[in-house]
């Protein structure tokens, strides 16, 4: 496989950890029209998407999410049997709404008791919603393989979506995090570090040897899609990039 190649698979597969490959719609269906856990959560995907695209304010977004939230706590009240189906990768709702950073549709979920008794069971990838979280990939994915940059079928919803992540009150997989670990959650902390240093191949040399030695992977690699992003700010405001510019 060429490096090229090698880097839209991997491009590709970052795409489905943040999310859009990894939520199946099927079995998607309504009760008293409101759609079913994981439906719930594409649906939501698909607004923010749109909210990043129009407005792209951050108080639209968290009503986005809100609005989500408030649906989901009709399912914790009601039928909850849902709330731990699986998709097709092997995800609860829980794993995946850990997976974007949707902070308030966890907050739902751990309200269920059957969601919180299978609060570490893992993912087709061996992941568990806590690992999602400390991978933070709607703000890290292009440090862990920077070709995502290329690719704007990633790109785009990352960067559209990314005031949501940006709040005053900081990133909501923070938030998510204390929420597992108060609900019970016994993570493996060495276990997501494993999976990003075996997964993200084209990460910076520098930002390997950061996360290596970190004692909060959140947190560095947090830091390092952000720095990442101050960096791709300078370069395009460089002189040699304006001189670039059609006149």
């Amino acid at each position: 496989m060429s490096g090229a190649t090698s880097r839209r698979v991997t491009s590709l597969a970052l795409l489905a950890m943040c999310g859009a490959g990894f939520l199946s719609t099927s079995g998607a269906g309504a009760a008293d029209g409101v759609a079913k856990p994981h439906q719930l959560i594409v649906n939501l995907r698909s607004r923010m998407y749109q909210v990043g695209e129009t407005s792209g304010q951050f108080a639209d977004l968290v009503a986005a999410e809100r609005k989500a939230a408030a649906d989901m706590r009709r399912w914790v009240e009601g039928s909850r049997r849902f709330l731990v189906e699986k998709n097709d990768g092997g995800q609860s709702p829980l794993i995946a709404a850990a997976s974007y950073g949707y902070a308030g549709i966890v907050d739902e979920l751990l309200k269920a008791e059957n969601v919180r008794q299978g609060i570490d069971e893992v993912d087709a990838r061996g992941l568990a919603a806590w690992d999602h979280a400390n991978l933070a990939l709607r703000q890290s994915a292009w440090v862990c393989n920077p070709a995502v940059i290329e690719n704007p079928f990633v790109w785009v919803p990352l960067m559209v979506t990314l005031p949501y992540y940006l709040g005053p009150d900081g990133s909501p997989y923070l938030r998510i995090r204390r929420a597992l670990v108060g609900a019970g959650a016994k993570p493996d902390r060495n276990r997501p570090k494993r999976f990003w240093q075996g997964t993200c191949t084209g990460q910076a040399e520098s930002t390997r040897a950061r996360v290596e030695a970190s004692d909060d992977l959140l947190e560095t690699v947090i830091a390092e899609g952000r720095d990442a992003l101050v960096r791709l700010e300078a370069q395009l405001r460089s002189p040699s990039r304006e001189s670039e510019r059609p006149r």
